[in-house]
């Protein structure tokens, strides 16, 4: 009886340290996107942008185009978002030199590698455009009157 008492507290002690080391990686992971997520997540900036346009408060009256911050703030994005940093990307989303008409954003990869070797572009006119994280161009921004995405980029299918 004490060889099996012993096998069992054996094989709890292990199962203990096992989860004690596994836990708390999983309690700090945060999911990493691929290229797919993040053109998933320009098409969610793309429709908050229309919706903070019309129903925006801080600007009764007038229909604008919002920052990632605002967007937050109005609580129409997750605050991950609002940041400015989710998922292995560095977002960016403003409006145009005329708000109320053009607005741009962009994701950078965070540390760009296999998965995420792509930055993405997308503006107030539904296309989503993506240049590689290696071409210098890619360090662009948007043009901040039209939005137009860098030279270089190439439209995204839908």
């Amino acid at each position: 009886m004490r060889v099996r008492t012993g096998a069992v507290i054996l094989v709890v002690g292990a199962a203990l340290v096992g989860a004690a080391v596994v836990i708390p990686g999983l309690i700090a992971f945060q999911p990493r996107y691929g290229v797919p997520d993040a053109v998933r997540e320009l098409r969610v900036i793309q429709e908050k942008e229309a919706v903070y346009r019309v129903s925006d408060p801080a600007h009764p009256g007038k229909q604008v185009f919002g920052t990632l911050a605002e967007l937050g703030s109005y609580g129409i994005i997750d605050s991950a978002l609002a940041t400015g940093t989710k998922g292995g990307f560095t977002w960016i989303a403003r409006p145009g030199a005329d708000a109320g008409s053009t607005w741009w954003a962009v994701a950078r990869p965070t540390e760009p590698g296999e998965v995420r070797d792509s930055v993405l572009y997308t503006n107030h006119t539904g296309a989503v455009w993506s240049i590689k994280a290696s071409d210098p161009r890619s360090k662009a921004d948007p043009d901040p009157v039209t939005g137009a995405p860098p030279v270089g980029a190439e439209p995204v299918g839908r």
